[in-house]
């Protein structure tokens, strides 16, 4: 064994230049299949980190071609977005569901003490977080109390990663002001680790 050892490193070293080309072949090729595998595996294997997916249905409207509305995002295109007051009417009456829920993502200024940052926020319905089934690292989720009155409470309820990368994990953040896009809101509650939303792969 150790002398064919001895003799493929001979060898490689008779053809240094071959010998690096199949080195970096071999490890281009490794790196691709590796990154599309784990893109695979995050965007059609793996399955949402909340209760039941696979009982998750996401509603769908006619797109409206003709009026101009081109606007498309990670959940969709037109055929995917539902004014407010048509949701409000859905959620009156579910036709069967056993819950529904609203939600849209939007760029957006963060500001938390001192520390502003450009990023992403998730706008939900009270009834995002129950229909999903999934529970808060930390404080507590957005609820249906909290989505009356045109908005009710302006709370919010932090991502893991922006909580732990941007705040240092502080457990004090409960309750305190969050700006995003300059208004004010009270964060009630972290995210799990596992949990980023319902887009996969986002």
């Amino acid at each position: 064994m150790v002398t064919r050892v001895h003799y493929a490193i001979r060898s490689l070293s008779k053809a240094p230049l071959l010998s690096l080309v199949v080195v970096l072949s071999l490890g281009l090729g490794i790196g691709a299949n590796t990154a599309i595998f784990s893109l695979l595996h995050q965007v059609i294997l793996s399955s949402l980190p909340v209760q039941h997916p696979n009982e998750l249905v996401l509603l769908t409207a006619p797109a409206d071609t003709k009026g101009g509305n081109n606007s498309t995002g990670d959940a969709g295109g037109m055929e995917y977005i539902f004014s407010y007051p048509m949701f409000r009417e859905l959620e009156k009456q579910p036709a069967g569901l056993t819950g529904l829920a609203a939600f849209r993502q939007s760029g957006a200024n963060l500001s938390y003490g001192p520390q502003t940052a450009a990023g992403n926020v998730l706008l939900v319905s009270g009834g995002y977080f129950p229909v999903l089934g999934t529970h808060p690292l930390i404080g507590r989720f957005i609820t249906p109390a909290d989505d009356l009155n045109n908005g009710g409470n302006p709370v919010a309820v932090l991502g893991y990663g922006y909580w732990h990368d941007r705040l240092g994990g502080d457990e004090q953040v409960l309750n305190r002001g969050v700006r995003i896009n300059g208004q004010m809101f009270t964060i009630v509650g972290v995210a799990p680790p596992t949990f980023t939303g319902t887009t996969l792969g986002n």
